[in-house]
Formats: C-alpha cells, sequence, structure tokens
C-alpha cells in the first residue's frame, strides 16, 4: 500500500495495486483521462491523482487487506 500525502505533509489517501509509483507534479496536468480530485481536510489544498482507469470506487470504516 502506498500513501499519498499532501504538500503540508498530511496523509490524504493510500492507494493499492498501482502498476506505478506516482510521481509529484507542480502543477496540475492538462491532459484528460482519469483522476481522483481530494481535498487536504488540513490545509484545504487539492491533490489531483491521475490513475490509468477507475474501476471502481468504494467507502469503507476501515481498510481490509486482500479486498
Amino acid at each position: 500500500m502506498q500513501t499519498i500525502r499532501c504538500q503540508c505533509g498530511k496523509i490524504v489517501c493510500e492507494i493499492q495495486n498501482m502498476p506505478v509509483t506516482p510521481r509529484i507534479e507542480s502543477k496540475p496536468l492538462t491532459g484528460t483521462g482519469p483522476a481522483a480530485v481530494i481535498m487536504c481536510r488540513h490545509c484545504k489544498r487539492y491533490v489531483i491523482l491521475r490513475v490509468p482507469a477507475i474501476a471502481s470506487v468504494g467507502y469503507a470504516n476501515e481498510v481490509r487487506e486482500g479486498a
């Protein structure tokens, strides 16, 4: 599982099964494609996570390994 942090250092999400390690961009990419936009609860900045494909969206109160 990989942890994605905001510029302020707070964790905004954790991802698993990503084919490549995400790289940090200094400004948002202008290309099209699937992306998750996450707002940091601490500093209110937006983190844009570009992904190869969005297979599903789910919500959970706790993380289950292997799910």
